[in-house]
């Protein structure tokens, strides 16, 4: 698949690069310089410089052959209006992420669906009404609902008190085999990796 990804935060650059790994073209817009620099380097990916929402770069992203837009930068207007003009451009399908609920509340005009959006994900909202229920048992400090809840995203930092410190990957999925989940990226430090079944989780790791 051909994608476009607006903001490469954590979010955007853990799945920029667990969709390049799975062999999509993978087209990145940032507006932070340096964060631009680490992420040109870090992935085989092209990486545009810029703001979000600007037309000219969207059309040099390949916007109008993309199957998909991932908009998750850290400006709801950005990403609404990326995701916009991307369906408008031919775009098959567009994400935003927004983080105000005044765009998502019950008068609020924006729903999926409307103004070319397809999907509208808000992780505030996520734990608000309880869809998963975990969380709050959990340090997640990132959280995305995809396909209407039947898939989330966590970004979750492990502390020293984490009782699956030091467990290869593929032994964690044998004890939680009653609990469906992957671990998509592992950031230790300055470095964020794709992780594979003999990769060991150590404290302060945020997957």
């Amino acid at each position: 698949m051909d994608i476009v990804i607006i903001g490469a935060g954590d979010i955007g650059f853990s799945l920029a690069k667990r969709l390049a790994y799975e062999k999509h073209n993978i087209s990145i817009i940032e507006s932070n310089t340096e964060r631009f620099k680490f992420v040109e380097q870090a992935l085989d990916a092209q990486v545009l410089f810029g703001h979000g929402a600007d037309f000219k770069l969207l059309k040099q992203a390949g916007i109008k052959d993309a199957d998909l837009l991932i908009a998750v930068s850290d400006q709801d207007e950005v990403n609404l209006i990326a995701a916009m003009a991307a369906k408008q451009a031919g775009c098959k399908k567009t994400l935003a992420r927004v983080s105000n609920p005044q765009y998502l509340n019950e008068k609020a005009y924006l729903k999926p669906g409307t103004l070319g959006i397809d999907l509208v994900i808000h992780p505030e909202s996520i734990v608000a009404k309880g869809a998963v229920r975990l969380l709050k048992q959990s340090a997640a400090s990132d959280i995305i609902e995809f396909a209407e809840g039947k898939m989330v995203l966590l970004g979750v930092h492990l502390d020293a008190s984490c009782p699956v410190l030091r467990t290869k990957l593929k032994d964690i999925v044998v004890q939680y085999s009653h609990f469906p989940f992957r671990i998509t990226a592992i950031q230790r430090k300055d470095f964020t990796k794709i992780p594979c079944g003999d990769d060991l989780l150590m404290p302060n790791d945020h997957i």
